[in-house]
């Protein structure tokens, strides 16, 4: 992390950090000239405008109480002799698993060969608090900071009065790949006709994130709201009808499920207010704007005029229903997407259905790299560990570098704490704030397994040095668990093992969660050096097999009743587990392994011989057993499975599911992985 030096100072209306959900907008006028820059970083979230261009958003997230400082040339945008640039910053100051809870700021210089020509904390920048932005809304998900709601036209009143310099932050280098701003256009208009917003729905869907606001979920309460979105959005009738009308809908289908700035231009003949409905799918032909308990909706306020809209944050949606109470024209249509740069990475598949499942990985990738890596771009736009793990393998891939990875893993290595989880524990997700004090022991684990993989990557040794105390901190923290036969048992917090029957079999004693520990401890004894530990996983893998493996399957857990007892439940990913950590492998446990491989997989509700052996899901035990087909080298099953399993989300959305039904995340950062085997079949199999 190489800190930046800046001559701006953080600045933000006094006595106003701490505010929730406060959007504020900072000016500068620069002359024209070359070789011109504006470097900032800023709590929470900020837009970029020069002369009413969009140049950017960011900081790239980074653990908390650093800031990454992003760097624009912004020469091209300076076409006038006083050019006018703008940053819009919004600070949340709620804990989420997207941005961190802290105080709200900007810092940012504009540079001219050198030298600093208007920089934050001299006398450069005026500001406007953007009263256009309804504050008083919920939020977006449980995992999400607010929703978006406007009022325009904005305000134009720019002052310098009680702007505060504030205490100075750590600033370091963004090094990290700088998103990239494609615009998509909608391929057709699926729907059209009347809205009866006099409609009063008999069943109106409150999640979490709506009813539950205290100290552990920060936000304004229900009775606090200026507008109630989500019930707003749900207590709307629509009729299919031809012709125009004042209250009217229409709903656009984008070629693939993508993720981006919800962008509209607008002219309104009288007072209007319009709602921007979206969702990853269709239910029954329709957006329902609480699935994934999301508030998938904007609503904006227009006076009479002409606007330009484009939100502040991105969302994920193939459909989108603009909705109208008034008379106005809506053009121009368009979603700005905010993903990874285009990769330089060609694969030749002639076979279509395959093409189709790649470019749906490539889909994923592209907007599940962009600063850390993420589980989705929707509901969490979280860094989760997991997901980390095989997307850290896909950026290889794609670029050669894992640039990306290394930043996502220096979040966590170089954070000073996590206060509100057990000393030693790792975060399930990062940057983010565990106010309740969730946490997943299992994902630590992964964290874990990824860094050695990291390292067999790049050959960084000072990287896996720099995270050393965290690793060890960590297994210090598992040996707690341990009990006289080395196993875990009665691991705390959220004991994950797959979106299947297999959570809920996780106590007392959890197979696949101590498979993973055997991994790991395997990987930390090779990482550095710990022979100890590596003879202790022998011995942690002999009482696996004996305690866990019933003849035929590996069982889930073991509960605890003065004794151990081992109920004999069964789970295809506890398989799975048992061959990826290499508790098993296909000569120790062949009679499994030949029925694993020729008796399971996506077809087997078709035909079930196993009735009592749970089925796996997509979030992981399908993606564990297509990487064991493809480490035995069976590429044609490989190849046949990925089109059971994927090819109707590929068709659907052109991404891939978190789940192997439509009913979570439509696009989700792990299901990317399909880049690595395909890369492997026919490009690079050594990778």
């Amino acid at each position: 992390m190489k800190e930046y030096n800046f001559k701006a100072k953080p600045i933000w209306p006094k006595g106003l950090e701490k505010e929730m959900n406060l959007q504020v907008a900072f000016r500068t006028f620069i002359k024209s000239g070359e070789n011109i820059m504006i470097a900032l970083t800023a709590s929470t979230v900020y837009r970029l405008w020069v002369n009413n261009m969009f140049v950017g958003i960011g900081p790239a997230r980074t653990a908390k109480g650093i800031f990454k400082v992003d760097e624009y040339d912004i020469g091209q945008y300076l076409t006038l002799d006083e050019n006018e640039v703008i940053v819009e910053v919004v600070g949340y100051n709620v804990n989420s698993y997207y941005t961190m809870d802290q105080p709200s700021f900007l810092q940012a210089q504009v540079v001219e060969d050198d030298q600093v020509i208007a920089y934050t904390g001299g006398s450069y920048f005026d500001y406007r608090i953007c009263d256009e932005r309804v504050r008083k809304v919920q939020r977006y998900s449980y995992q999400r900071p607010f929703s978006e709601c406007y009022h325009y036209p904005k305000s134009n009143n720019y002052t310098k009065n009680n702007l505060s310099v504030l205490e100075d932050k750590r600033c370091i280098y963004r090094e990290i790949r700088y998103p990239a701003y494609e615009v998509l256009y909608p391929q057709k208009i699926i729907s059209s006709g009347q809205v009866d917003f006099d409609y009063v729905s008999d069943s109106i869907k409150e999640d979490r994130s709506y009813t539950d606001i205290n100290d552990k979920l920060k936000g304004y309460k229900k009775e606090d709201l200026d507008e109630h979105l989500s019930s707003e959005y749900q207590n709307m009738s629509f009729a299919e009808s031809q012709g125009e009308h004042d209250q009217s809908y229409k709903t656009y289908e984008f070629p693939f499920n993508a993720t981006g700035l919800i962008a509209f231009s607008i002219k309104c003949d009288k007072k209007t207010s319009v709602y921007a409905l979206f969702d990853e799918l269709l239910i029954d032909g329709d957006i329902d704007t609480t699935r994934a308990d999301c508030c998938n909706g904007i609503k904006i306020y227009f006076e009479k005029g002409d606007y330009d809209f484009i939100s502040f944050e991105p969302y994920t949606f193939k459909y989108l229903k603009l909705v109208s109470d008034g008379n106005c024209s809506i053009e121009n249509i368009r979603i700005i997407e905010y993903k990874h740069e285009k990769v330089d990475y060609e694969i030749d598949l002639e076979d279509e259905d395959l093409k189709l499942i790649y470019q749906a990985g490539l889909e994923i990738y592209l907007s599940n790299a962009v600063d850390v890596f993420t589980d989705c771009p929707s509901r969490e736009r979280a860094g989760w560990l997991c997901d980390s793990f095989f997307i850290g393998r896909v950026e290889y891939v794609l670029t050669g570098e894992n640039i990306l990875e290394k930043s996502f893993l220096e979040n966590i290595i170089y954070a000073h704490d996590f206060p509100h989880i057990p000393a030693g524990m790792i975060p399930m997700n990062y940057p983010a704030d565990h106010y309740r004090g969730g946490f997943i022991p299992n994902w630590g684990m992964w964290f874990i397994l990824e860094l050695e993989e990291y390292f067999l990557r790049t050959g960084d040794r000072k990287l896996v040095d720099q995270a050393k105390q965290r690793v060890y901190d960590f297994l210090n923290y598992l040996e707690n668990f341990e009990n006289d036969l080395g196993l875990l048992e009665n691991l705390k917090g959220w004991v994950f093992v797959e979106w299947s029957k297999a959570n809920d079999l996780t106590q007392d004693i959890n197979y696949p969660s101590n498979m993973v520990y055997y991994k790991m401890l395997r990987a930390i004894g090779k990482l550095y050096g710990d022979h100890g530990l590596l003879s202790k996983s022998l011995k942690l893998r002999q009482v696996i097999c004996k305690r866990s493996f019933n003849g035929e399957f590996f069982t889930d857990n073991e509960v605890r009743k003065d004794v151990l007892i081992n109920p004999n439940h069964t789970t295809e990913v506890c398989q799975y587990y048992a061959f990826f950590t290499g508790i098993a492998d296909k000569e120790s446990h062949k009679d499994l392994w030949l029925k694993l491989m020729n008796e399971f997989g996506p077809n087997r509700k078709k035909d079930n011989k196993y009735p009592k052996v749970y089925f796996a899901n997509a979030f992981i035990g399908n993606y564990l057993r297509l990487e064991l087909l493809y480490k035995d080298k069976r590429y044609d099953q490989v190849l046949q499975e990925m089109k059971d399993y994927f090819l109707k989300m590929a068709r659907t959305t052109g991404t891939l599911w978190e789940k192997d039904e439509a009913t979570a995340s439509c696009n989700h950062g792990f299901a990317s992985h399909v880049i690595y085997w395909l890369n492997g079949i026919y490009n690079s199999p050594k990778i």
